[in-house]
Formats: structure tokens, sequence, C-alpha cells
């Protein structure tokens, strides 16, 4: 008998610690309701896994989405409204990946004349040396983007846009520069380079995974511009999936 009773005992006690767990738990979920009905009011107000590029399938055409992307925020006179916010912090990237890289660069400063600064996309290059995903022309400074998401080098690309480049530079006496940007920020292969003499001191690598990441989520979190930000943290996912 005695076994029997300290079995029920033992029943009795494990039913008592139920309880108590039970009302443990009850009284969390009690507290953490206001936590999670502010969480829910936070995801209708700004859904955790929308995304508009996603969305619209635009996640991974590199010159319809990232090009044009990148030529619209560095364009002064975008409808983006922040004038050459977006291209000077640009130009400090690039700056500083040329002196990481050891390169003899200095870039030319924006001056006041900032009208005069120009960025397009899908230019059409003279003598048909191909197509610049994105060039920026300004007061001292021609800058030619190589946007390199998927695609593979094509036969002596670079080697073209550096002919061009370097010929626009000596007629107007301006900086001729060439930017190769990766995902992950890996040098052109030797068949785009080819013989160009002079191309390596003027050729700065960037990657979206660092450099392009930490331009767009800096400016996200720093912009007053409400649309303009939100429309940047959702550009900025983007890329932190890619890479």
């Amino acid at each position: 008998m005695s076994s029997i009773r300290h079995f029920q005992d033992c029943i009795a006690a494990y039913k008592v610690l139920c309880r108590l767990r039970l009302e443990a738990y009850k009284g969390l979920l009690t507290r953490a309701d206001p936590i999670l009905a502010q969480q829910r009011e936070q995801d209708l107000l700004r859904p955790p896994h929308f995304n508009v590029f996603q969305a619209l399938g635009h996640a991974y055409r590199e010159v319809s989405t990232h090009s044009a992307m990148l030529a619209h925020l560095l364009d002064p006179a975008g409808n983006h409204a922040q004038g050459t916010r977006f291209l000077q912090g640009f130009l400090d990237i690039v700056q500083a990946a040329a002196e990481r890289q050891k390169k003899n660069i200095r870039l030319p400063p924006l001056g006041d004349l900032t009208y005069r600064w120009r960025c397009r996309r899908e230019v059409p290059l003279s003598d048909d040396l191909g197509q610049a995903d994105v060039l920026i022309r300004g007061p001292g400074l021609l800058l030619l983007i190589e946007n390199k998401i998927f695609a593979a080098d094509q036969e002596a690309q670079l080697q073209r846009y550096w002919i061009f480049a370097k010929a626009e530079a000596e007629a107007k006496s301006l900086l001729p520069l060439i930017i190769y940007l990766t995902l992950d920020g890996h040098p052109p292969t030797a068949q785009s380079i080819r013989e160009s003499p002079g191309l390596d001191e003027r050729l700065v690598l960037l990657s979206y995974h660092d450099d392009i990441y930490q331009f767009i989520q800096g400016n996200a979190e720093a912009l007053h511009a409400v649309s303009v930000a939100e429309v940047l943290r959702q550009y900025a996912e983007l890329v932190r999936n890619l890479t």
C-alpha cells in the first residue's frame, strides 16, 4: 500500500507542476500579446518578405534593373531629388577602392557646376566599340562602368572600352576610368583586357557584396526622403540575397 500511496503522491505533485507550468506559459503569452500585436502591425506597414524587384521578376536582370538603378541614382538630375548626394557617395567609394588597390588615381571634385555632371546607361560607343552599361561624364572625369552580374566577359570587351575612354579623355582633357563591377569583386579575364597599355592603372574593381551594398544600405538609413529610402532598402535586400 505504501508503494501505491507513493505513486499517487508523485502523480499529484506532477499535476501541480503541470498546472504551475501552464499558468506560467499563459502569463508569458499574456505579456507577449502586446509585443506580438505591435510586430503584426509593423509587418502590415512593412511586410518583411515583400520586395518589389523580386515581385516584378527583375532580381536577375543585369541591364534593366541593376544598371538602370545605378544610372538613375548617380544622375544628379534624377527624379530622386537628392542632387549629387548619390554621385558623391559613389565617387567616394571608387576613390577608396582605388587606394586599396594601390592605383595612382585622384578623382576630381564635383565642384559647383554640378549641372555639368551626367550619367546615362546603355550608351553606344563610337566606332562600334561596344555599349557602356553606365557612363558618367563631368568636369575632369570620364567614368565607364562595366556591370557584370551573371554575364561572361566578351572578347576584347575592356580593351575596346579602354580605346574609347582613352581617346575621349585625351580629346577633352578628362581622367579616364573604368569600373569593373561584379558580385564578388573579381578581376576581368585576360581575353577581355588583351593588350591595353595604361588600362591596369585606370581599372578599379568593385563588388556588389561589399561596395554597392554598403553604398545603398548607408543611404537607405540616412535619407529623410521616405519613398526613396524604402526603395533603397528593398534594393539593398536584393543585393544581399544575390551575393
